[in-house]
């Protein structure tokens, strides 16, 4: 039986206060990259009257009604059943992109806030699953599996933001091309250098970022 990539999905009402908290830590930096973050309407609110009063205790009452349990199960079980299908042939799609299976199994939170999806190194990977589909949710998962892949690169040769996410777009229409979705690339990223490269020196991720890095 071939092994499988396997995941561990997480969500609480605590982990909701997290993310929106770090959220806000990092909302200049997603305002500067062109994010537009999910949070409640009452946190917006509270940012436009330049109020300082959003502690832990203030996000926690916003989401008293908010956090739904039963939402949360739901979308778990579709994940879980979707996932059970990709996995079949995601690992030996990695290998033979030159991509390493690098965990048993990846940690997943699912949120209702902040940007679509995010990573932390080793393995935790945090997905924004308002108003997705178990299919867009593991594109997803994929889609960060591939920042994890390659982060170590990305960090040692100072790949900036939009580059390498063109070269996890790119990546991913290679592993599974039924599922690739490229994003909008803001205007002055040279993503048809990017492309180049890619397709260029494709699986060779070291040439590539190599190249990218002297845009």
């Amino acid at each position: 039986m071939k092994q499988k990539i396997k995941i561990k999905i997480n969500y609480s009402s605590e982990l909701e206060v997290r993310r929106i908290l770090d959220t806000l830590e990092k909302i200049d930096w997603y305002k500067e990259k062109g994010y537009q973050p999910i949070l409640p309407d009452e946190i917006w609110r509270t940012l436009d009257l330049k109020k300082n009063n959003i502690d832990s205790k203030f996000v926690n009452n916003v989401l008293a009604s908010d956090y739904i349990q039963g939402e949360y199960d739901q979308i778990s079980k579709h994940v879980y059943e979707k996932w059970e299908e990709i996995s079949e042939v995601l690992k030996d799609n990695l290998e033979k992109n030159n991509l390493n299976f690098l965990f048993d199994f990846y940690e997943i939170v699912f949120t209702m806030y902040g940007v679509g999806g995010s990573y932390d190194l080793p393995n935790k990977i945090t997905i924004n699953i308002r108003d997705k589909e178990s299919e867009g949710i593991c594109r997803t998962i994929i889609h960060e599996i591939i920042h994890l892949n390659i982060e170590s690169l990305i960090e040692k040769y100072k790949i900036g933001h939009w580059e390498k996410e063109r070269i996890v777009d790119l990546t991913l229409s290679k592993i599974i091309p039924e599922m690739s979705v490229m994003q909008g690339i803001p205007e002055g990223v040279s993503f048809e250098k990017i492309d180049n490269f890619f397709y260029s020196h494709y699986p060779d991720f070291e040439k590539i970022i190599i190249e990218v890095a002297k845009i």
